[in-house]
């Protein structure tokens, strides 16, 4: 099954965009892996999407990906555009259903604990706060003496 524009390979089933976030949870739910060819990206969100649902992934080693899939444990990185390493990670979980299994439960914990809304949130929170701090400090001795 493929998701977004296109068509996938032969023999696969296209369900194109879907904006509804049920209909999105139950796709992620229903995947045995989610594969991500991405040739660069930041932090993907399908990622994290995806492993909140319980799915592993498997993604290209680049940009922001390792961030969010740990190698080995919520799924698996290929090199960068190595074709035969990504379709290797694939064959490897859709072979293994314990090794699959063990990598989807691992991935709900680390995006519920690291990557859910609120602790986003907090994260920023206290970024902000110390850019603040640091620009009051910094106010403070740029101020002329008298």
């Amino acid at each position: 099954v493929t998701l977004g524009g296109g068509e996938g390979p032969d023999g696969s089933i296209a369900l194109g965009h879907i904006d509804d976030v049920g209909r999105m949870s139950l796709a992620y739910s229903a995947a045995d892996l989610l594969v991500l060819p991405t040739r660069a990206d930041n932090l993907p969100n399908i990622l994290v999407e995806a492993m909140a649902r319980g799915t592993p992934c498997v993604s290209f080693r680049v940009g922001g990906v390792p961030d969010v899939v740990r190698h080995g444990q919520t799924g698996l990185l290929a090199e960068p555009e190595d074709v035969a390493s990504l379709r290797q990670a694939i064959e490897t979980l859709l072979h293994d259903d314990a090794l699959r299994q063990r990598m989807g439960r691992a991935g709900r914990e680390i995006a519920v604990s690291e990557f859910a809304d609120t602790r986003i949130a907090a994260r920023y929170g206290a970024l902000y706060d110390t850019l603040i701090d640091a620009s009051r400090t910094l106010q403070g001795r740029a101020a002329p003496s008298r």
